[in-house]
C-alpha cells in the first residue's frame, strides 16, 4: 500500500468515527435535543457565533466554561449527522460561525493541559469533520491551532507519557491527516505504538493495571482515555503499514482484558481506580472504554477477539443486570488492589502500600480526598451505579482499616 492509499484510508476511517458519534463529548455525555443552531448567537465580529449561556470569562483549570463551546459543537454535530450540513445553508453557516468565533477569540486557560491537548484535540476532530466545506482561511486558522498541539511544530510531546503522550500523538497524527502530511502521519503513529509497553513506572503494568502522574492506579481515570484513545488509533492504522504491531496490541490487550474488565461492573468502574476525577459527574461511567473494546472488536484477526466481544457485551450501554458476566479473582500487586466478581457482584479492595501514590489533588480537583490515603477502602455493586455522583460525600476516616493517625477528621 502506498503512502498516500494509506493516509486516505486512515483519514476516512477516522473521519467516519467522528461523525458516527465515535468522539469522547458525545459518548461521556450522550445525546443532548436542547443542542440546536438557534441558540447560537451572532458574535460582535462578522461571520462569527457563540453560545449566549456560556461564560467565556471561567478560568477553571479543569472542567473550562469555555471549553463547552468546541464540546457543544461536536455533540451537535453528531446528532445532526453530516447530511444536515450540505441540506441546511443556515445551518451551515451558524456552524462555521462557532469556529471561527473560537479562532478569533482564541480562549487560553491557565492550566496547559487545555491549550496543548484539549483544544487541539478538539480542533483536529472538528477540522477532519469540517474541512471540505471550510473556507481557506479559516483552514490555515483551525491547522495552525492543532500545530500547538502537534509533533510538527513541537518537540517535547514525544517526550511526554502514559494518556498524556496518547493524546499529543492523536493530535498530531488528526493534524496529518488534516494536511496530508505524510511523515508527520509515520512519526506519530510510530510513538504511540512505542506507548505500548509494560513495566515502567507509569503506563500499562505486567499485572494489566495502569498507572499515571507516578506509581498512582489510574486504570478508571487516564486509562480508560489510554484505551478509548489507543483503540481509535489501533482501529484506523490497522491493515496499513503505521499498523501496530501484534505483540503491541497484546500488551494493550493486557491492560484491557486483564486489568480493566475485572475493575468494571455493568458499565461502571470500581471508583477507586479512577482517581481524583471521581469528584465529576458520571466519573464512574465507564461508556468510553465500551466504544474503545467495540474499536477493538473490529480489527481483522486481534488476538482474544471472544473475550472482548464478551467484555463488549457485558458492559454495553443499558445492559441488564444479570448474574452472567466475567467471574475471576485477580490481585493487582502493583497497585495494592484485589478485584472479586462472581454471580453478579463485584467486589474491590484497595489497601495503602509504601512506594505506591494515592489519589492527588491536582488543578482544583482531590480535596476531597484527603481521607482517602488512611487504611482500606472497599466497593461493592451489584447494579454498578451504586457509587454514580455520591462518593465525593463520604467519609474515607470511617472505612476499615482507618488507623486515625494523622486524620483531622475532615468528611471526605
Amino acid at each position: 500500500m502506498q503512502d498516500k492509499q494509506a493516509l486516505a484510508l486512515i483519514k476516512q476511517r477516522y473521519v467516519q468515527l467522528l461523525w458516527q458519534g465515535c468522539v469522547r463529548e458525545y459518548i461521556n455525555i450522550g445525546y443532548d435535543d436542547s443542542l440546536t443552531t438557534e441558540r447560537l448567537v451572532p458574535g460582535e465580529e462578522p461571520g462569527t457565533y457563540y453560545w449566549s449561556d456560556i461564560d467565556y470569562t471561567d478560568l477553571s483549570r479543569s472542567c473550562w466554561g469555555s471549553a463547552d463551546h468546541y464540546n457543544r459543537v461536536l455533540r451537535m454535530l453528531c446528532q445532526d449527522g453530516r447530511e444536515r450540513l450540505d441540506s441546511d445553508a443556515d445551518y451551515r453557516e451558524r456552524v462555521l460561525g462557532s469556529i471561527r468565533y473560537w479562532l478569533v477569540k482564541d480562549f487560553i486557560n491557565p492550566n496547559w493541559w487545555h491549550n496543548d491537548i484539549g483544544t487541539p484535540n478538539h480542533m483536529t476532530a472538528l477540522g477532519l469533520m469540517l474541512w471540505d466545506i471550510m473556507p481557506e482561511d479559516m483552514r490555515a486558522g483551525v491547522a495552525a491551532l492543532a500545530g500547538r498541539g502537534s509533533m510538527k511544530t513541537r518537540t517535547d510531546i514525544p517526550k511526554w507519557t502514559g494518556a498524556n503522550l496518547i493524546w499529543g500523538v492523536s493530535n498530531s497524527l488528526r493534524h496529518a491527516l488534516m494536511t496530508d502530511d505524510v511523515e508527520l502521519l509515520y512519526a506519530a503513529a510510530k510513538r504511540a505504538e512505542d506507548e505500548i509497553y509494560a513495566g515502567h513506572t507509569e503506563g500499562i503494568q505486567e499485572d494489566g493495571s495502569f498507572c499515571q502522574h507516578g506509581p498512582r492506579w489510574y486504570s478508571g481515570g487516564y486509562g480508560s482515555n489510554f484505551t478509548f484513545d489507543l483503540s481509535q488509533l489501533a482501529y484506523v492504522l490497522s491493515g496499513t503499514p503505521c499498523a501496530f504491531s501484534k505483540e503491541k496490541i497484546d500488551i494493550l490487550l493486557t491492560h484491557v482484558l486483564d486489568g480493566q474488565r475485572n475493575m468494571m461492573h455493568h458499565g461502571y468502574f470500581d471508583y477507586n481506580g479512577v482517581g481524583r476525577e471521581f469528584t465529576r459527574r458520571r466519573a464512574v461511567h465507564s461508556r468510553i472504554i465500551h466504544f474503545g473494546v467495540d474499536l477493538l472488536c473490529r480489527i481483522e484477526g486481534i488476538a482474544r477477539h471472544d473475550e472482548l466481544i464478551a467484555f463488549r457485551d457485558e458492559n454495553a450501554l443499558g445492559a441488564v443486570v444479570c448474574e452472567q458476566g466475567n467471574s475471576a479473582t485477580r490481585h493487582y500487586p502493583k497497585v495494592s488492589y484485589l478485584a472479586h466478581n462472581m454471580g453478579g457482584t463485584h467486589i474491590g479492595v484497595k489497601c495503602h502500600a509504601p512506594g505506591q501514590y494515592d489519589m492527588e489533588v491536582c488543578n482544583a480537583e482531590g480535596h476531597l480526598c484527603y481521607n482517602m490515603s488512611y487504611g482500606t477502602r472497599t466497593c461493592f455493586m451489584r447494579r454498578g451505579d451504586e457509587y454514580l455522583d455520591v462518593n465525593p460525600i463520604y467519609d474515607f476516616c470511617a472505612y476499615a482499616g482507618h488507623n486515625g493517625a494523622s486524620g483531622n477528621g475532615r468528611s471526605a
